[in-house]
C-alpha cells in the first residue's frame, strides 16, 4: 500500500491494478491510483473478488511459485574446517569468498558461508559481551570450541606483529584436523 499522508485515506485500501471502478464500492483517487473504502468491502461480492485478485497477485510472486528454500546442514567436520579457516585468516576480517575458496568443495554457496560467518561472529559478540561485531578481535573465538588446532591458531593472534597465516599454513591445519 502506498504511503498516503492524507488522513482521509486511512480507511481505504489501494487497488493498484484497476483503472476505473467497475462496481458500486466507494473509491477515492490519489496520484492516479484508486483506493477502495475498506468498510464497503466487508461482506460483499466485491470483497470476495478483491480478495481473489489480491491472492492471485500474491501467488504470482517468485517466492510462491513452488520454490522450496533449501537448508544446508553442517556436519562436525565441516564445522571444524569452517572454524579453522575463519580463525586462521582472522575472524575480524575474513570474507565469505575467502572461506569458500579455502573450503574448496562445492557443497556450500557464498550465501551459506556468509550466513554461517554471521552466526559465528554473533556468538562471539554474545560470549564476550561486545556491543557489535566491529569490536571483535582476531584472538576471540566461541568458547564452545574444543579443538586444539583452533586453540593453537588463536594463541598466535596474541602476538603483536602477527597478521595471519599463509594459505599453505591453512591447508596444513585442515589436513591435521
Amino acid at each position: 500500500m502506498s504511503n498516503v499522508q492524507d488522513n482521509s485515506f486511512q480507511d481505504f485500501y489501494q487497488r493498484p491494478y484497476i483503472n476505473e471502478p467497475e462496481t458500486s464500492l466507494e473509491f477515492k483517487k490519489f496520484k492516479d491510483e484508486l483506493y477502495v473504502k475498506v468498510s464497503s468491502l466487508i461482506g460483499t461480492y466485491d470483497s470476495i473478488q478483491l480478495c481473489s485478485e489480491e491472492l492471485h497477485s500474491f501467488q504470482s510472486k517468485k517466492f510462491l511459485k513452488g520454490e522450496v528454500k533449501q537448508y544446508t546442514s553442517w556436519d562436525q567436520q565441516q564445522n571444524n574446517k569452517f572454524a579453522i579457516i575463519v580463525q586462521a585468516i582472522g575472524v575480524k576480517s575474513v570474507s565469505p569468498k575467502q572461506i569458500l575458496y579455502c573450503m574448496g568443495a562445492n557443497t556450500f554457496t557464498r550465501k551459506n558461508i556468509g550466513s554461517r560467518l554471521q552466526k559465528y561472529r554473533l556468538s562471539i559478540v554474545r560470549e564476550y559481551q561486545l556491543e557489535s561485531t566491529a569490536q571483535i578481535q582476531n584472538w576471540m573465538f566461541p568458547r564452545s570450541t574444543n579443538s586444539q588446532i583452533i586453540m593453537d591458531i588463536v594463541s598466535k593472534w596474541h602476538v603483536v606483529q602477527f597478521d595471519g597465516f599463509s594459505m599453505q599454513d591453512i591447508q596444513q591445519f585442515l589436513l591435521i584436523q
